[in-house]
């Protein structure tokens, strides 16, 4: 598993989802919009983590949204709780929406299958590992028919808590 910490523009990871947004909207009638702002400044943490939590929550909004909007919001604030900045970011879709009996069952790696045969469930267990990895967490609010907000709060500062090796496979 890669550690590697590095101080990159957060306007970077904004860019990235411009590039690949089209990819993963295939041509649906769905509307990308991104809300970073242009001083948002940098993020210290391991990119590629980062990376794939925003491709992981991006890719899901786009599976289970049809039609109508996505829209990513990315923040730093100042947290009261915690030392230093706080990075969010946002994803809301306008897509089927969780009901509430599937809310603890989401984050589980595989348990989506249940619901959905072709879906693999293993993208929303990764973010929530990542985000933990990173001292952070991942929330979700849904409505059956509305669609889902995903936010993903990491440490500006983030450290990466790798767990012990399970040694040799």
């Amino acid at each position: 598993m890669d550690e590697t910490i590095e101080s990159f523009a957060l306007l970077e990871i904004a860019a990235l989802l411009e590039r690949f947004g089209p990819t993963f909207l295939g041509g649906r009638p769905i509307t990308l919009e991104i809300d970073c702002p242009a001083d948002i400044g940098v993020m210290r943490a391991n990119r590629l983590w980062v990376e794939q939590i925003v491709v992981n929550l991006f890719s899901n909004a786009g599976k289970f949204t049809e039609r109508g909007v996505i829209q990513w919001r990315i923040r730093r604030t100042r947290s009261v709780s915690e030392v230093g900045d706080v990075i969010t970011f946002a994803i809301t879709d306008t897509g089927c929406g969780i009901s509430t009996e599937w809310m603890d069952w989401i984050f589980k790696p595989f348990e989506i299958r249940k619901i959905y045969k072709y879906r693999n469930g293993i993208g929303l267990a990764t973010v929530k590992s990542l985000c933990e990895l990173m001292g952070g967490k991942i929330n979700v609010t849904s409505q059956v028919g509305k669609g889902s907000t995903f936010t993903a709060t990491l440490p500006a500062e983030a450290a990466c808590q790798v767990p012990p090796s399970l040694g040799p496979l």
